[in-house]
């Protein structure tokens, strides 16, 4: 967003203005600090005139940043350390309730 913005001469506070909201925010979204929700993401790509998969170019289908990849790496390492503490019986409901959900 950064990058579009600067390239058409943009300042953050121009492009608050333009979205209704307060430069800091602005700083925020662009530093990672808060996330971007898509009805955002989609006001962004409206107001700097670009498409909204212009945000996700060089991202190939399957790939993730790596800071998501991370956090999703550890969530799944934290779920499964939790679920190898259940109990014997608890874990063997637990597979079939996953069972039940992955069922077409």
């Amino acid at each position: 967003m950064r990058a579009k913005r600067l390239e058409i001469g943009l300042s953050q506070t121009g492009l608050a203005e333009a979205c209704g909201i307060t430069f800091q925010q602005i700083q925020k979204y662009e530093n990672g600090a808060n996330r971007v929700s898509a009805s955002r993401l989609w006001q962004f790509a409206a107001v700097l005139g670009v498409p909204v998969d212009y945000f996700f170019a060089g991202l190939g289908k399957n790939e993730l940043p790596a800071s998501i990849a991370k956090r999703i790496d550890d969530e799944t390492t934290k779920l499964a350390r939790r679920i190898a503490e259940l109990e014997p019986a608890l874990k063997k409901k637990l597979r079939g309730m996953l069972a039940a959900f992955a069922a077409p």
